[in-house]
């Protein structure tokens, strides 16, 4: 939900599709998949961008639910648009 939330939505998607579900590292010869000690390394090179991402996206997130809750209090439905 949070990704969702970014200015760049679209990128931080393409983010957790490509580091965590194609999952598509570089292996060591004879391995079938990635020694923890890698992922940690591969994982570690932008570890600051990752958290600066996840901050953003948490943050993001956070004030959308604020304004949300703030909506249901005094809900007007003349602010609700088609999707």
């Amino acid at each position: 939900m949070a990704t969702a939330c970014l200015d760049d939505c679209l990128g931080g998607f393409a983010a957790l599709e490509r580091d965590y579900i194609r999952q598509d590292y570089a292996l060591q010869p004879g391995q079938s998949r990635p020694t923890p000690e890698a992922l940690s390394d591969m994982f570690g090179r932008n570890l600051q961008g990752r958290i600066q991402a996840w901050s953003t996206a948490a943050d993001a997130s956070a004030r959308l639910a604020e304004e949300f809750a703030h909506w249901v209090e005094r809900p007007n439905i003349g602010q609700v648009l088609p999707l």
